[in-house]
């Protein structure tokens, strides 16, 4: 168990308040007594020298702080006492121990369900091989061998093989990773790219630029291939949004002079009663 003096709590506004009437040589001797205190189980020794030493005074500042600084402790056999110390000192041990036995008590289950998971994957079934003495008569030649080389016994029973874990037996997930710096597209990359109508050359060159630019866990991929694939379909879609909405455009435009040309002339259809605007019928 760790014992409960290693730190000691310091109220900083209870300090404060309780040597507001201290000088600086009595207030650093003060925390230096509580400190010495709280090291040595709450208490001071009544010995002058110690307490010049512990305090890092010279005797005449010492016996100008004397009084001042031992009113805040109490007389006992042997020494001085603080009450304050006293108390968290009996709280920090309290706090210990609780902590080690919970800690006890957490190993105690843990160790506990390990033991049921192992249990549950042995087989006492499986043999268990134990080295032997060879026979006398090849005693001379066992004796010169290598000890892993002796013989073993034939499967015995009641004997217990841990079996691997079914965690440990699996590969470890596939890491994504960034763009390598010298990435180039393969032969299939530009074919696809060729195949979209773009210029590989081209398409790499901003490709690489984005992705080594980028930052963060979205810069990281599993398959660049696809990524590659990815991008180049984008990009076609992109180079051909402008052309198609030119096209809607002016197909629109060419409606729209149609229509116009025939309200003009005057055989523009009435879509309301099936007349003509001269009132001619269809």
């Amino acid at each position: 168990m760790k014992k409960p003096d290693l730190w000691m709590p310091l109220y900083i506004a209870d300090f404060i308040c309780d040597t507001v009437h201290l000088n600086d040589a009595e207030t650093g001797a003060y925390l230096l007594l509580i400190c010495h205190a709280w090291r040595n189980g709450g208490a001071i020794p009544d010995d002058e020298a110690q307490l010049k030493r512990i305090c890092r005074s010279s005797s005449e500042s010492w016996s100008a702080i004397k009084a001042t600084v031992l009113a805040f402790f109490f007389k006992v056999d042997g020494g001085y006492r603080h009450k304050r110390v006293d108390s968290e000192l009996e709280i920090a041990k309290r706090n210990t121990a609780a902590r080690s036995s919970s800690g006890k008590i957490g190993a105690a289950k843990r160790w506990q369900t390990h033991s049921k998971r192992i249990a549950n994957r042995c087989q006492n079934d499986r043999p268990s091989p134990t080295p032997i003495e060879d026979s006398a008569s090849d005693s001379v030649e066992a004796s010169t061998q290598p000890t892993a080389l002796l013989r073993v016994l034939p499967p015995q029973q009641n004997l217990q093989v841990v079996e691997p874990s079914d965690s440990a037996a699996k590969a470890a997930p596939k890491r994504g990773g960034r763009l390598p710096v010298d990435w180039q597209p393969s032969l299939e990359d530009e074919r696809f790219a060729v195949t979209r109508g773009l210029n590989p050359v081209e398409v790499a060159a901003s490709f690489r630029d984005f992705w080594h630019a980028k930052a963060g866990k979205d810069a990281t991929k599993m398959d660049w291939s696809a990524t590659w694939r990815n991008w180049c379909r984008r990009e076609a879609e992109r180079r051909c949004a402008p052309k198609h909405r030119d096209d809607l455009r002016a197909a629109e435009r060419d409606n729209n002079i149609r229509r116009i040309n025939e309200l003009l002339r005057g055989d523009a259809p009435d879509f309301f009663n099936g007349t003509t605007i001269e009132g001619t019928k269809h």
